[in-house]
């Protein structure tokens, strides 16, 4: 088509040159056209080199022309429409005239002339930049944000070098190809990209809107906030001008403030259900111990009450792990134990929720030695690395997970700086893990399950325990190879004997309420656990008056303040709770022992959380023998520092 064309076009527009020139300048003109302001000898000088382009002069005369400012009277935005419509009236002369083709090529053609007009204006005016030009492009060079601005056709007038490192394209990269922008966007995100469009071009308005585009280099997701600004002449949108925010970081965090919210809901609401909960399990501990002491050893009855007490015990534990849940952290108290129990504990307690197609095994060597722990802290750990197992098999995935409890080998131990240990191996058959995943897999709120649940504090929080308690945990995954943590724990000293449970003691033989009994005053809104305290301490000999508030307790005090030897209150009770009737109580008799006894004492619920620390507290569930003999201790010891005072000269 090449030389045809050439003949055919120049010769085409040189019988139509003066009518083509003279139509378009006065189209643009006139007073209804779409630049009735511009000078007519700058738009005809344009119209001569633009037509010569057309008949295959090339784009230097044009480019020389505007380098050397002979447009400068018309501005970037009229030199772009006046090229636009001056194509389009070449195109309306030769299609009617050649072969489709050229229509298709004229088209082209006056693409590459908005270009090469856009182009030489850039390097002219960046020629001519003056003092606050540079100044404003080495502002843009050190913005983390990026400045951009766009023609009405999408054409790049100017990015600042900041889009580099939010695409991994430079600045040219864009200059150069106006529809590498909409390549970028994911593909789930381009509706809010064009909504975007079309709110700055149709309906011009300044508009905003957050999307996700993909960085070439590192192949990450960037979420952009971009900011958009039309400028309107003459009722058309003739230029954009904006700004393109990166704002993942900002986005990871807020997603992870959501979930630290949504953590803290769930261990109030678990915190609640524990105190509800542990309340039921004191009525069932105390009533089978009751009634343990009055049925015939060994008897169907006595194992029937052994049974319920035992299933109680373990719906005490799993309230202690609601609990630990809802604190954060279980209790600090380490002691010498050895951790097969403590295995066998968590594998039961997980194992109802593992699917059918995964195995999950326990392998115990020989020797284990014992070593210094809290145990609820370690089985909690535990409990996260399986469960993580159990996760990375499902869905067919794996089919085993399996806990291996063995001496620690050198390596293991030299990792934690210790002369021998002791380690939880747990490991699956799942597809194991990058390296990149295996990097951050400890970092809290990290997941790569959160579209199923995941929080991201399961490894975290092992990790935390396993240093607290001067280990670590290793990591050996690959990806399809599985994974295994090694959960890595000191020994302790040699000889070190660890601490047994201790034996299950009950209520001694119901006694006779002697005369000058201590009267003991019980305050529990529980109706379950009020009568509970009543029949044990009333069975252990004691007087007990028993009310079902706070603000009763500070009443039946205000009547009689040294009426009462002692008094157990409830941490929990409404209107008036277990520190603020203590604090009462204190103005009113200032000698009265008390005890608080607690389902579960949740610090941001009640009204003064610092008194708990002035008076010891009850835990439930309780065993009635407990409650007896710690009330006895401590009538003992404020005995005792009462008799030291009344000594005192």
């Amino acid at each position: 088509m090449g030389s045809n064309w050439h003949r055919a076009t120049e010769q085409l527009l040189a019988d139509h040159h003066a009518d083509l020139v003279a139509a378009w300048v006065a189209a643009l003109t006139a007073p209804g056209g779409e630049l009735p302001r511009a000078p007519a000898p700058a738009l005809r000088d344009l119209a001569q080199r633009a037509l010569g382009v057309f008949a295959g002069d090339g784009q230097y005369p044009l480019v020389e022309w505007l380098s050397e400012g002979h447009a400068g009277a018309l501005r970037d935005e009229q030199l772009v429409l006046a090229v636009q419509r001056l194509t389009a009236a070449v195109r309306a002369l030769v299609a009617p005239r050649g072969e489709p083709a050229w229509s298709a090529h004229v088209a082209e053609t006056g693409e590459a002339l908005v270009r090469a007009v856009v182009a030489a204006r850039t390097a002219r005016q960046t020629g001519e930049a003056d003092e606050s030009a540079a100044s404003f492009r080495e502002l843009a060079l050190v913005l983390r944000d990026t400045l951009f601005s766009l023609l009405a056709n999408g054409t790049v007038r100017y990015v600042s070098p900041a889009i580099e490192a939010l695409t991994g394209h430079a600045p040219a990269d864009f200059l150069a190809d106006p529809n590498l922008w909409a390549m970028l966007v994911v593909p789930e995100d381009m509706p809010a990209f064009q909504r975007l469009i079309r709110r700055v071009t149709v309906d011009q308005q300044l508009a905003e809107e957050v999307y996700r585009v993909r960085n070439v280099v590192t192949g990450e997701l960037k979420v952009v906030l971009t900011r958009a600004n039309p400028l309107v002449i003459d009722g058309l949108v003739v230029r954009v001008d904006g700004l393109l925010v990166d704002i993942t970081e900002r986005r990871e965090l807020e997603q992870r403030l959501e979930r630290t919210e949504h953590l803290r809901s769930l261990g109030q609401l678990a915190g609640g259900i524990a105190h509800d909960f542990n309340n039921l399990l004191v009525s069932i501990l105390g009533y089978s111990d009751l009634l343990l002491v009055r049925a015939r050893p060994g008897g169907k009855d006595a194992q029937a009450l052994e049974l319920i007490a035992a299933a109680a015990e373990q719906g005490a534990a799993l309230t202690e792990r609601l609990l630990t849940f809802a604190r954060g952290a279980a209790s600090s108290a380490k002691q010498p134990v050895r951790l097969d129990k403590v295995l066998r504990d968590t594998l039961a307690l997980v194992a109802p929720s593992v699917p059918h197609a995964i195995r999950l095994r326990l392998v115990e060597h020989e020797a284990v030695p014992v070593v210094v722990a809290n145990a609820p802290q370690v089985g909690e750990a535990i409990l996260n690395l399986v469960l993580n197992a159990v996760q990375a098999c499902s869905g067919g995935l794996g089919d085993d997970v399996q806990l291996t409890l063995r001496p620690a080998t050198r390596e293991e131990a030299a990792a934690i700086g210790a002369d021998a240990g002791c380690t939880v191996a747990v490991s699956d058959n799942g597809p194991g893990m990058d390296d990149a995943t295996t990097q951050r897999v400890f970092e809290p709120l990290f997941t790569t399950r959160g579209d199923c649940g995941g929080t991201g504090l399961g490894c975290s929080m092992a990790y935390s325990v396993a240093v607290d308690h001067g280990g670590l945990i290793l990591v050996d995954a690959s990806p399809g190879a599985g994974s295994v943590f090694r959960f890595v724990l000191p020994a302790a000293p040699p000889g070190t004997v660890p601490i047994r449970s201790a034996s299950r003691k009950l209520m001694p033989t119901p006694v006779e309420r002697i005369r000058g009994a201590r009267h003991i005053l019980v305050a529990d809104d529980e109706p379950s656990v009020r009568q509970l305290l009543v029949d044990v301490l009333d069975g252990a000999g004691f007087r007990v008056t028993s009310v079902a508030s706070g603000k009763e307790a500070v009443e039946a005090v205000a009547r009689a303040p040294r009426a009462f030897d002692l008094a157990i209150l409830d941490v929990m009770m409404q209107p008036v709770d277990g520190t603020e009737a203590f604090t009462q109580l204190r103005r009113l008799a200032p000698d009265l022992p008390i005890v608080f006894c607690s389902a579960y004492s949740d610090s941001s619920r009640i009204s003064l959380p610092e008194v708990l620390t002035e008076a010891p507290i009850i835990h439930k569930p309780f065993r009635p023998i407990d409650l007896v003999e710690s009330v006895r201790q401590h009538l003992d010891r404020w005995d005792r520092a009462r008799r030291a005072n009344l000594s005192r000269p």
